[in-house]
């Protein structure tokens, strides 16, 4: 039952990834000097790619965080 439920869930997030990035399909650029009107440096991605992007950024960075918290708990005293 618990499998079946796990499934359901990878469904429904998939289909949700799936609509998420098609509707931002429109290309955005993002630059690193928004005070120059020609910047240097600046790449044009789909919006999509920039929101999953950011999100497994924040995910790693999450995890890193949440890894070295748990190392000072188990530091030896």
């Amino acid at each position: 039952m618990e499998r079946a439920l796990a499934g359901i869930g990878l469904i429904v997030l998939a289909v949700t990834v799936v609509v998420l990035a098609v509707a931002n399909r429109t290309p955005v650029t993002l630059t690193a000097d928004p005070f120059r009107a020609d910047p240097a440096y600046s790449v044009t991605l789909p919006l999509y790619a920039v929101i999953f992007a950011a999100l497994a950024l924040g995910v790693v960075l999450g995890g890193v965080a949440r890894a070295l918290s748990r190392r000072s708990k188990r530091a030896p005293k």
